[in-house]
């Protein structure tokens, strides 16, 4: 059977992700977002459908409502769903804060708080993501 390519959307960081899925599967760029997709789109070897959604820390933690909102256009287009959430996100006294990794990625330190994200709250929207069927998947930076 023929490898099917793994397709990543043109707005993606394509010249620094590209290279790094091709050691593993055939890639391809397409426009997937305006089509409704996510992110990257793939047939497993059973030919069911998956999709993966990647948001950063902070574009995430800035608009909540507008990624749920994303998330339900695009949960019929694929037999599985994933949201990446790329960087770390920790409890604050006022909310979350978003943390940034430093231009080595040796460290981290704090790109912005989020004063209207509640912390319990963006546990339990992750929570109730997975239960629709959304996996989360959490990584420290774009490399994984």
């Amino acid at each position: 059977m023929e490898n099917l390519p793994l397709l990543v959307d043109v707005f993606e960081p394509i010249s620094d992700i590209v290279p790094l899925l091709k050691q593993s599967i055939p890639v391809e760029v397409d426009n997937l977002n305006s089509r409704g997709f996510a992110d990257y789109f793939l047939n497993a070897f059973d030919l069911h459908t998956i999709q993966f959604e990647r948001k950063q820390n902070g574009e995430l933690l800035g608009d909540l409502d507008g990624v749920e909102n994303q998330l339900k256009k695009q949960y019929y287009m694929a037999d599985e769903s994933y949201l990446i959430i790329e960087g770390f996100i920790i409890p604050s006294p006022k909310g979350c804060t978003a943390l940034k990794p430093s231009k080595d990625s040796r460290f981290y330190y704090t790109e912005r708080e989020y004063k209207g994200v509640n912390y319990a709250g963006f546990v339990a929207w992750k929570y109730q993501l997975d239960k629709a069927g959304i996996t989360v998947l959490e990584t420290p930076h774009l490399a994984g």
